[in-house]
């Protein structure tokens, strides 16, 4: 996930590294440049439906993080597109998204699991390579040791850049805590890696599920919007 974020730290030291591997990185980086246009303005027109049906909705992680945090819209690599209603507006939500071309799909993961790890429904058009849509209700499973007021973190969120009155990001406090929580539950994160020299290594590892990228937004947030944190 940081290979558009290595072409731009690279480009004032291109002599410095072999000239094939900087021509992939700028590759990658335009990519994700016409590609993250393209979700945001998924993100705009799905605001829009919903703002007609006066559906509030939190966009969340990345694709927030874009507008707000990150300075370039080539550099975060987005996975989907994640969003927060409150529960009495799933099915609503739900609905809207249908009449735009996207189709529910099933969750295996969440399904194997059982019914306490249904925390949001996926909707995808049917092209290939589109971008999924995450329609979240909740931001962790039950059973997990989280605590997050909903009521209160939809009070104090705040209109996203650029978007629809409707279309929300979280206040800085809580969307920190979140993508640390994001993280914690992807990850290898146990006290006692905490003790190990290692650490690092095991966070990031493919198996772990604990995305490098992740941490770098963590860092990124804490570098330029610490002093919006109570």
């Amino acid at each position: 996930g940081l290979v558009p974020i290595m072409y731009r730290a690279l480009q004032e030291r291109a002599a410095r590294g072999p000239a094939q591997w900087l021509h992939r990185f700028k590759a990658q980086y335009v990519a994700n440049v016409f590609h993250n246009q393209l979700v945001q303005a998924g993100v705009d027109e799905i605001g829009a439906v919903f703002n007609g049906e006066r559906i509030p909705v939190i966009v969340m992680k990345g694709v927030a993080l874009l507008r707000t945090l990150y300075d370039d819209p080539g550099l975060r690599v987005l996975g989907d597109i994640d969003l927060l209603v409150d529960e009495g507006d799933v099915e609503r939500a739900g609905a809207q998204l249908q009449r735009m071309g996207l189709n529910l799909i099933a969750s295996e993961h969440a399904d194997h699991r059982g019914p306490l790890c249904h925390i949001h429904l996926v909707y995808r058009r049917p092209q290939q390579r589109s971008v999924a849509v995450e329609l979240h209700w909740n931001l962790f499973e039950p059973y997990q040791p989280y605590v997050f007021d909903l009521d209160v973190v939809r009070a104090q969120a705040q209109q996203l850049p650029d978007a629809p009155p409707n279309v929300l990001a979280m206040a800085p406090e809580h969307e920190l805590a979140h993508l640390c929580v994001h993280l914690d539950r992807h990850a290898l994160a146990y006290r006692s890696l905490i003790r190990r020299a290692d650490w690092f290594e095991l966070l990031t590892l493919p198996q772990g599920l604990g995305r490098l990228q992740w941490l770098y937004d963590i860092a990124l947030y804490l570098q330029r919007r610490s002093a919006l944190i109570n």
